[in-house]
């Protein structure tokens, strides 16, 4: 299996202040998760950019760029993921996590698990469409492409109501993906971070510093095990969904 592993913060904090040198020793060093991986980072509310590599992240030299004191990305929100090839050849098409545009705004998922049948979700007319060969992409799509057929644009963040039937509606999208295998998810769209534990996923609620003063942010990283970085990590239960936003858990839904 893959292994996922997430933030949401209050305030911008450094990547190469969020742990990722444990993760991503993981992919082929540490763990044996070696078949490719991916982070994904929001730097503005609407716009991501996104670092893919089908080669293990424990011998990856742009892997141990994101990882170290020379990179310059700042974010609040986004994700990462080492994968174990279960569906889909080794390159980087099939290496999560994905990305696309709704609404003017970015959107990336990263997927741990096996699930059958989605080549069945697509369909002909639907705007979302995956490129590669994965369950995880084809997942994707649906999700966006259910999003899309339900809301017609970004809901405020302020905006409780239309926040919480968004959360809701991908509650239960993904959980019917978990009836035909295992769904183990991270979404962000630059606002919000959605973490679905079907197997395994934990949080933990942490305090990082920017580096630059001594200035920290809080928030909440999430991830399939958990690391140094967190304290106590909370394992949660199978079939739920957590939202983040701007650093605290917003809510948490059974899905």
């Amino acid at each position: 299996m893959c292994e996922l592993y997430g933030f949401n913060f209050d305030n911008p904090v450094p990547v190469r202040n969020l742990g990722l040198p444990e993760f991503f020793a993981r992919g082929g060093g540490t763990g044996n998760h070696r078949h490719g991986w991916g982070f994904a980072a929001h730097t503005t509310p609407r716009s991501a950019v996104l670092y893919k590599d089908a080669h293990p992240a424990a011998t990856s030299q742009l892997a141990k760029h994101l990882a170290t004191e020379n990179n310059q990305i700042w974010t609040a929100i986004g994700l990462a993921h080492i994968r174990y090839a279960t569906n889909g050849g080794i390159n980087t098409g099939n290496a999560h996590p994905f990305q696309r545009e709704l609404w003017g705004v970015d959107w990336v998922m990263a997927h741990n698990g096996v699930v059958s049948g989605t080549d069945a979700l697509i369909r002909v007319g639907d705007r979302f469409h995956p490129t590669g060969a994965t369950d995880s992409e084809h997942m994707f799509c649906h999700l966006l492409n259910v999003l899309a057929a339900n809301f017609s644009a970004m809901p405020d963040r302020f905006d409780q109501v239309t926040q919480h039937k968004m959360a809701e509606l991908i509650a239960r999208t993904t959980a019917s993906a978990s009836r035909s295998g295992n769904f183990n998810m991270l979404l962000s769209n630059g606002q919000t971070l959605y973490a679905r534990r079907d197997t395994r996923l934990a949080m933990s609620k942490v305090v990082v510093p920017t580096g630059s003063t001594s200035e920290t942010v809080s928030g909440y990283l999430v991830a399939t095990q958990p690391t140094n970085t967190g304290s106590h990590w909370d394992l949660g239960l199978t079939g739920m969904l957590w939202t983040f936003r701007a650093g605290e858990l917003i809510e948490t839904l059974p899905s």
